[in-house]
Protein backbone atom coordinates (compact mmCIF):
# COMPACT_ATOMS: atom_id res chain seq x y z
CA UNK A 1 0.00 0.00 0.00
CA UNK A 2 2.95 2.11 1.18
CA UNK A 3 4.56 1.71 -2.74
CA UNK A 4 1.16 2.26 -4.10
CA UNK A 5 0.79 5.70 -2.65
CA UNK A 6 4.37 6.80 -3.13
CA UNK A 7 3.39 5.55 -7.02
CA UNK A 8 0.59 7.72 -6.89
CA UNK A 9 2.40 11.14 -5.11
CA UNK A 10 0.18 11.01 -2.01
CA UNK A 11 1.38 10.45 1.85
CA UNK A 12 0.03 7.96 3.88
CA UNK A 13 -1.83 11.03 6.16
CA UNK A 14 -3.05 12.60 2.62
CA UNK A 15 -4.07 9.08 2.02
CA UNK A 16 -5.99 8.85 5.50
CA UNK A 17 -7.44 12.54 5.32
CA UNK A 18 -8.87 11.98 2.19
CA UNK A 19 -10.71 8.92 3.27
CA UNK A 20 -11.98 10.50 6.41
CA UNK A 21 -13.00 14.13 4.29
CA UNK A 22 -15.76 12.51 1.49
CA UNK A 23 -17.94 14.52 1.69
CA UNK A 24 -18.66 15.91 -2.02
CA UNK A 25 -20.03 13.33 -4.98
CA UNK A 26 -16.73 13.71 -7.18
CA UNK A 27 -14.52 13.11 -3.90
CA UNK A 28 -16.55 9.99 -3.41
CA UNK A 29 -16.62 9.04 -6.94
CA UNK A 30 -12.43 9.41 -7.34
CA UNK A 31 -12.37 7.64 -3.58
CA UNK A 32 -13.99 4.37 -5.57
CA UNK A 33 -11.68 4.72 -8.47
CA UNK A 34 -8.81 4.58 -6.01
CA UNK A 35 -9.96 2.22 -3.85
CA UNK A 36 -10.69 -0.03 -7.10
CA UNK A 37 -7.03 -0.08 -8.02
CA UNK A 38 -5.96 -0.74 -4.50
CA UNK A 39 -8.32 -4.00 -4.33
CA UNK A 40 -7.46 -5.07 -7.77
CA UNK A 41 -3.95 -5.73 -6.68
CA UNK A 42 -5.05 -8.35 -4.12
CA UNK A 43 -8.45 -9.58 -6.43
CA UNK A 44 -8.08 -11.39 -9.72
CA UNK A 45 -12.01 -10.98 -10.30
CA UNK A 46 -11.37 -6.76 -9.89
CA UNK A 47 -8.47 -6.56 -11.64
CA UNK A 48 -9.78 -8.39 -14.42
CA UNK A 49 -12.73 -6.62 -14.88
CA UNK A 50 -11.10 -3.11 -14.42
CA UNK A 51 -8.51 -4.71 -17.36
CA UNK A 52 -11.51 -5.56 -19.45
CA UNK A 53 -13.43 -1.74 -18.98
CA UNK A 54 -9.87 -0.17 -19.63
CA UNK A 55 -9.68 -2.41 -23.21
CA UNK A 56 -12.80 -1.11 -24.24
CA UNK A 57 -12.61 2.31 -23.69
CA UNK A 58 -8.77 1.94 -25.52
CA UNK A 59 -10.54 0.08 -28.27
CA UNK A 60 -13.29 2.74 -28.36
CA UNK A 61 -11.34 5.40 -28.78
CA UNK A 62 -9.27 3.72 -31.55
CA UNK A 63 -12.46 3.23 -33.68
CA UNK A 64 -13.11 7.04 -32.66
CA UNK A 65 -9.51 7.80 -33.84
CA UNK A 66 -10.02 5.79 -36.92
CA UNK A 67 -13.48 7.34 -37.66
CA UNK A 68 -11.94 10.60 -37.31
CA UNK A 69 -9.24 10.25 -39.93
CA UNK A 70 -11.14 8.80 -42.52
CA UNK A 71 -14.46 9.35 -42.26
CA UNK A 72 -15.92 6.36 -41.32
CA UNK A 73 -15.66 3.04 -39.49
CA UNK A 74 -14.21 -0.07 -41.54
CA UNK A 75 -16.98 -2.32 -42.43
CA UNK A 76 -15.13 -5.19 -40.46
CA UNK A 77 -14.89 -3.06 -37.07
CA UNK A 78 -18.62 -1.89 -37.61
CA UNK A 79 -21.29 -2.70 -34.97
CA UNK A 80 -23.21 -5.60 -35.73
CA UNK A 81 -20.52 -6.86 -38.57
CA UNK A 82 -21.06 -10.02 -39.25
CA UNK A 83 -16.88 -10.30 -39.53
CA UNK A 84 -15.64 -13.71 -38.32
CA UNK A 85 -11.83 -14.30 -39.33
CA UNK A 86 -11.57 -18.30 -40.28
CA UNK A 87 -9.01 -19.56 -37.74
CA UNK A 88 -8.19 -23.07 -37.70
CA UNK A 89 -6.60 -25.32 -35.07
CA UNK A 90 -6.75 -25.02 -31.41
CA UNK A 91 -3.99 -23.10 -30.60
CA UNK A 92 -5.53 -19.80 -32.46
CA UNK A 93 -4.65 -16.87 -30.31
CA UNK A 94 -5.85 -13.01 -30.21
CA UNK A 95 -2.29 -12.14 -32.11
CA UNK A 96 -4.04 -13.84 -35.23
CA UNK A 97 -6.88 -12.63 -34.69
CA UNK A 98 -5.85 -8.82 -34.69
CA UNK A 99 -3.93 -10.60 -37.48
CA UNK A 100 -6.98 -10.90 -39.76
CA UNK A 101 -8.29 -7.88 -38.76
CA UNK A 102 -5.83 -5.51 -39.28
CA UNK A 103 -5.40 -7.30 -42.76
CA UNK A 104 -8.93 -6.90 -43.85
CA UNK A 105 -9.28 -3.25 -42.21
CA UNK A 106 -6.03 -2.38 -44.48
CA UNK A 107 -7.66 -3.89 -48.02
CA UNK A 108 -10.70 -1.96 -47.39
CA UNK A 109 -8.35 0.98 -46.80
CA UNK A 110 -6.80 0.31 -50.07
CA UNK A 111 -10.30 0.14 -51.73
CA UNK A 112 -11.53 3.29 -50.46
CA UNK A 113 -7.92 5.09 -51.28
CA UNK A 114 -8.17 3.82 -54.59
CA UNK A 115 -11.69 5.17 -54.87
CA UNK A 116 -10.21 8.56 -53.80
CA UNK A 117 -7.19 8.63 -56.16
CA UNK A 118 -9.84 7.37 -59.22
CA UNK A 119 -12.37 10.53 -58.19
CA UNK A 120 -9.57 12.98 -57.92
CA UNK A 121 -8.25 11.95 -61.35
CA UNK A 122 -11.60 12.91 -62.97
CA UNK A 123 -12.17 15.87 -61.16
CA UNK A 124 -8.25 16.94 -62.39
CA UNK A 125 -9.30 15.94 -65.96
CA UNK A 126 -12.45 17.77 -65.51
CA UNK A 127 -10.49 20.82 -64.32
CA UNK A 128 -8.22 20.67 -67.17
CA UNK A 129 -10.87 20.24 -69.68
CA UNK A 130 -12.61 23.36 -68.10
CA UNK A 131 -9.44 25.50 -69.21
CA UNK A 132 -9.00 23.96 -72.48
CA UNK A 133 -12.51 25.44 -73.00
CA UNK A 134 -11.99 28.60 -71.38
CA UNK A 135 -8.92 29.42 -72.60
CA UNK A 136 -10.31 28.37 -76.69
CA UNK A 137 -13.56 30.30 -75.43
CA UNK A 138 -11.32 33.43 -74.80
CA UNK A 139 -9.68 33.07 -78.29
CA UNK A 140 -12.94 33.22 -79.85
CA UNK A 141 -13.83 36.04 -77.82
CA UNK A 142 -10.65 37.96 -78.86
CA UNK A 143 -11.43 37.09 -82.76
CA UNK A 144 -14.31 38.47 -82.66
CA UNK A 145 -13.41 41.58 -80.17
CA UNK A 146 -10.64 41.85 -83.50
CA UNK A 147 -12.75 41.72 -85.78
CA UNK A 148 -15.63 44.50 -84.40
CA UNK A 149 -12.53 46.48 -83.86
CA UNK A 150 -11.73 46.45 -87.75
CA UNK A 151 -15.56 46.90 -88.59
CA UNK A 152 -15.58 49.83 -86.82
CA UNK A 153 -12.77 51.65 -88.26
CA UNK A 154 -13.91 50.44 -91.60
CA UNK A 155 -17.47 52.51 -90.75
CA UNK A 156 -15.41 55.26 -88.61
Amino acid sequence: MTSYLEDIGLTQEQFVKACSDSTCKASIQYHQGLFEQIWAADDYDIFKSMMTQKNIELELLVLQQIQERNGTVPDSLAPGSDFSPKLEGPDDNEEELMKEVLRKSKEEFEAKQKEKDSAEKTTEKEIENAIANSMAEKEKLANEMRMEKELLTKVG
